[in-house]
């Protein structure tokens, strides 16, 4: 059996689109004061704007402003907003100069510095070139701001934690935009009702606008889904690991019902975050990543597992038992762990600078369809998320969806002396960046783990992978990188020679398995082109083991060559990524009497499997085989 997880990550709130409220906005130029309108966006992609943005914004931010004419290396700059208060009160547009859209803040009582101090109406200043804003909120929680004592010291790391339902904070530095302008400490429950803006620039052919804010979620969603596409069986009683055991109790007894990622300090649970914009100012202006905002973990406390709830089951497929515990057949009908209503979302911190890779191991049983009723338990199924597509952002949603196919590495015993399944575990996992456009990575984690992506992917719409269509552009092709279970590194070596290979499979509906058998069980033992004795041909296809930029929606994706390989498939049809891992199967002993149809191709006459055999005689062989990495895809010509 091979268990393939496919893991979608949509960047929902990751786009540059623009909040607008439900109030009219003021006409331009009518007062020459600065006003403000705030809206949401969810990673649902749905914008929430009036009472609904305020609610969830707890009916306040903080808003730093600077006004700057345009210079190199950095734009001369003056502050206007030094972290003021923004209130919003129903159906009060328009009573003030400084409040079109329900929106509030002179008058108010400045919180950072001087008590009592009163906030000042604020005016456009036409001899400036543009305006930089950049806000947050804390959601419904308390603010008790934090000063910096030093360069290095960010004001919020010592000391005691804040109470629940409060947030430190810290006066915003735009002197260190790009390293550390301000920072968000608290509990995890008070962090995900944190909200956060990208830098939003007003050149002055708008000044007189209304500012119209670009608020989102400070949390990410995760998600976890299954489904399984073994002939003649279902998949029910999956049951998850929140470490990786070893022992025959672990596997026996060490699995629970709650769907569970796990990874060395992967999940954070607490702490400070510094919210920075690497690419701001007038000579940032075409970077893919202008004026975004990041969240950079300063201090976190740091889990090793995380629960996603229990599975939502499906029904029986044809005569097994009937009842609901099965999981889906298709990746549309994926099975998936925890609330409907939540649309089976986790809210999570976000964790952009992820280190660890996520491991999911799990036991699983097989039901035969058939009148037979026949079950297989499978133990200790592992597989790995790279870190690179665990990076979570802040309001953007990821799905790591898994897929059990015919291979697997579990143990089909809990006697774990004994071999472990034939063929590896492979794990899908599909990473959609920006909601403007989609970034896709297939990750097979197994013995070894092979992961492949393509830009612009959409699991949900096409299951693998359309069909390049541009000779001039990489933003087509298939990548792929391989990652060993026993360490869960990166292979380096995909350069070597015939270390990282690609075929075109003959077989439409091809498995994994087959591909297995067909390399190692051929009718030519050397030939480029594989032919193998169960009728499926491998032939050679175009990849290209040097590169060393893999794209990516919101920017290029730097790897070392003979980290990754370039997968360019010249039609549409089955194909298969290979990894040689130069490593054999235990040798199997053969007693023939007849020489086999396969005959003489991995027969030896020595167990050391040194001297293959030649003319047949009746008696005892050896074979030895070879452990591949495969990964099965279907490209198809886009409609």
């Amino acid at each position: 059996m091979l268990l393939v997880a496919t893991a979608i990550s949509l960047f929902a709130g990751c786009a540059d689109n623009t909040y607008l409220g439900d109030q009219e906005e003021a006409a331009k130029g009518s007062s020459g004061a600065i006003a403000f309108d705030g809206g949401f966006k969810a990673v649902t992609r749905a914008e929430k704007t009036g009472s609904d943005a305020a609610s969830l914004l707890g009916n306040r931010f903080i808003i730093n402003g600077i006004k700057a004419k345009n210079g190199t290396p950095n734009d001369v700059r003056q502050t206007v907003f030094p972290d003021y208060t923004v209130n919003w009160t129903a159906n009060t547009a328009g009573t003030t100069t400084t409040n079109s859209s329900d929106w509030e803040y002179a008058g108010l009582t400045y919180l950072f510095d001087t008590p009592g101090y009163e906030q000042t109406i604020k005016y456009w200043d036409f001899s400036q070139d543009y305006y930089n804003f950049a806000a947050y909120s804390v959601g419904g929680n308390s603010i008790e701001v934090k000063k910096k004592e030093n360069s290095s010291n960010n004001g919020v790391t010592e000391g005691d934690a804040p109470a629940a339902n409060t947030i430190y904070v810290t006066p915003f530095n735009y002197d260190n935009v790009t390293g550390y302008p301000y920072f968000l400490r608290g509990s995890k429950e008070d962090l995900l009702e944190c909200h956060i803006t990208d830098m939003t620039t007003v050149p002055q052919a708008n000044f007189g606008d209304v500012v119209e804010l670009k608020f989102r979620s400070l949390a990410a969603k995760v998600r976890v889904g299954f489904y399984e596409t073994i002939r003649g069986f279902s998949i029910k009683d999956v049951r998850f690991y929140n470490s990786t055991g070893t022992t025959i109790d672990e596997v026996q007894t060490g699995a629970v019902t709650d769907a569970t990622l796990f990874g060395t300090g992967a999940f954070p649970d607490n702490g400070t975050y510094k919210i920075l914009f690497p690419h701001v100012g007038s000579a940032n202006v075409g970077d893919p990543d202008y004026n975004k905002a990041h969240a950079g973990h300063e201090a976190i406390t740091a889990v090793n597992s995380q629960t996603f709830g229990t599975l939502d089951y499906t029904s029986q497929e044809h005569l097994e038992p009937a009842g609901n515990y099965y999981l889906g057949r298709s990746a549309a009908a994926a099975t998936f762990a925890g609330n409907a209503e939540d649309d089976y979302y986790t809210k999570m911190l976000p964790f952009e600078e992820q280190s660890q890779t996520l491991e999911l191991r799990v036991n699983y049983t097989l039901v035969s369809t058939d009148i037979t009723g026949e079950t297989i338990t499978v133990y200790g199924a592992q597989a790995f998320i790279p870190s690179v597509f665990a990076k979570w952002k802040p309001n953007c949603a990821y799905t790591y969806i898994f897929k059990i196919s015919d291979n697997q590495n579990g143990w089909t015993s809990t006697n774990l002396t004994t071999p472990r399944g034939l063929f590896p575990i492979t794990f899908d996992a599909v990473y959609l960046n920006d909601e403007n456009g989609e970034q896709t990575t297939i990750t097979t984690v197994a013995s070894p783990s092979i992961t492949t992506y393509q830009k612009g992917h959409i699991y949900n719409v096409q299951e693998e992978y359309k069909l390049p269509t541009s000779s001039t552009t990489d933003d087509d092709d298939i990548y792929a990188q391989v990652v060993d279970v026993a360490s869960g590194t990166l292979k380096t070596d995909l350069n070597g020679a015939n270390k990282s290979l690609f075929y075109s499979v003959s077989k439409a509906d091809a498995t994994e398995a087959e591909v297995m058998d067909a390399l190692n069980i051929r009718t030519s033992g050397s030939a480029a082109t594989v032919v193998g004795v169960n009728t499926v041909t491998l032939t050679p296809a175009a990849i290209d083991n040097t590169i060393t930029t893999i794209p990516g929606v919101s920017g290029d994706i730097t790897v070392n060559a003979g980290e990754a390989a370039k997968l360019t498939p010249d039609a549409a049809g089955t194909y298969a990524y290979v990894y040689d891992t130069g490593a054999y199967y235990p040798i199997s002993t053969v007693i023939l009497s007849a020489a086999p149809a396969d005959w003489p191709t991995n027969y030896y006459t020595d167990a050391e499997c040194n001297t293959p055999a030649t003319t047949f005689s009746a008696g005892t062989y050896y074979q030895r085989l070879k452990i591949y990495g495969v990964k099965v895809i279907e490209v198809k010509s886009e409609e």
